[in-house]
């Protein structure tokens, strides 16, 4: 077995003194920031910040804003948004020789439709007084007095398309009809002011039938209806200045009192109701409205008011996601208060809070 040769360094190198601590000098501290510097420093820091917060709020505000989608029309009627992300709003033009349906587009375009009859000499509000998709996405028009025969129905597409009358409202009493509304059973109820009820027509056979019919307390003048998620009607009583919904077993409450005129009534996505309210006499072309938005909470009573300054409202749909859509008449003698179709983006209470 071989043996193995370690070599060991040196005595000396082994007692060697290890090497000194290099010494790092430490840099100078800075000089406080005293008088006139702290002064004018501070300034800049805090002056930073309150711009930052005023830019903030700007923007917040800016987010806010009402957004136009169309203008310059004559006596929009009534809205209904379209799964095709649009808006369909019947525009009267009263005194013209013709209204019209136009489709208009979220991202600024526009589509007519088709051309509607006319309204009735000296009739302010214009022929048509509702439009809803019907269960195959097409459009269903209530129609209330005017010169074509068309007039004073329900006018459905027929095969080939084209608007035909599904239901005579004559036949029913119907002389003032106002809202429309399809529930999902196809069901389109119609609100009679004239008479101060809402009937449901079932569109399953021809003609079609008489399936519903709601009485109302004399004087409720009932303009807006909607249907809910839970299969309830909703109705705008503009006489009494109240909401009511009414069950699909028949039982009516009142879920809002002490209003001004209310003219239309739509369903938001959690369940609540926003309800569109003019203040000034309806029907009136020669005052401007200081009308609301105002939305009625499932668990109270008590509205709140989310949106003021619309001038004479007449119709809001909302989207599935929430986003609401007005048509507003404005002052028809300024053409730059005409028609509009809005999108109202503030849906949180006006500060400080109010309610009605």
């Amino acid at each position: 077995m071989g043996s193995t040769i370690r070599f060991m360094p040196p005595t000396s190198a082994l007692m060697a003194d290890p090497p000194a601590t290099q010494v790092v000098p430490r840099p100078p501290m800075p000089r406080p920031v005293r008088g006139r510097r702290a002064v004018i420093l501070s300034f800049l820091v805090f002056g930073g910040l309150f711009g930052l917060a005023v830019l903030y709020a700007f923007a917040g505000e800016w987010r806010q804003r009402d957004r136009l989608l169309a203008d310059g029309l004559r006596a929009p009627r009534a809205a209904v948004w379209m799964t095709d992300d649009g808006v369909v709003v019947v525009e009267a033009r009263p005194g013209d020789a013709t209204g019209i349906l136009t489709w208009f587009s979220t991202s600024s375009g526009r589509q007519p439709i088709v051309g509607l009859p006319a309204a009735a000499a000296g009739d302010r509000d214009g022929g048509v007084v509702g439009v809803a998709p019907g269960l195959d996405g097409r459009m269903v028009v209530a129609m209330g007095a005017c010169a074509s025969p068309l007039c004073g129905g329900i006018l459905a597409p027929d095969a080939r398309g084209a608007l035909a009358k599904a239901v005579d409202l004559a036949n029913f009493g119907i002389a003032q009809p106002w809202g429309l509304a399809i529930d999902a059973r196809g069901v389109a109820y119609v609100s009679d002011r004239g008479r101060d009820r809402v009937v449901g027509f079932a569109f399953d056979s021809t003609p079609a039938r008489l399936v519903a019919e709601l009485a109302l307390p004399a004087g409720s003048d009932p303009r807006g209806v909607a249907v809910d998620g839970d299969g309830s009607l909703l109705i705008a009583l503009a006489g009494r200045g109240s909401i009511v919904r009414a069950r699909p077993g028949g039982a009516i409450e009142e879920i809002a009192s002490g209003l001004g005129a209310v003219v239309a009534v739509g369903v938001e996505p959690s369940g609540d109701v926003l309800a569109l309210e003019a203040t000034t006499r309806l029907g009136a072309i020669d005052t401007p409205d200081d009308g609301r938005l105002l939305r009625v909470f499932r668990s109270a009573k008590v509205p709140e008011i989310v949106r003021t300054g619309i001038d004479r409202p007449s119709a809001i749909t909302i989207a599935p996601d929430g986003r609401v859509y007005v048509t507003i008449r404005g002052f028809e003698r300024d053409p730059d208060r005409a028609g509009q179709v809005i999108q109202i983006r503030r849906l949180g209470p006006i500060a400080p809070r109010r309610y009605v």
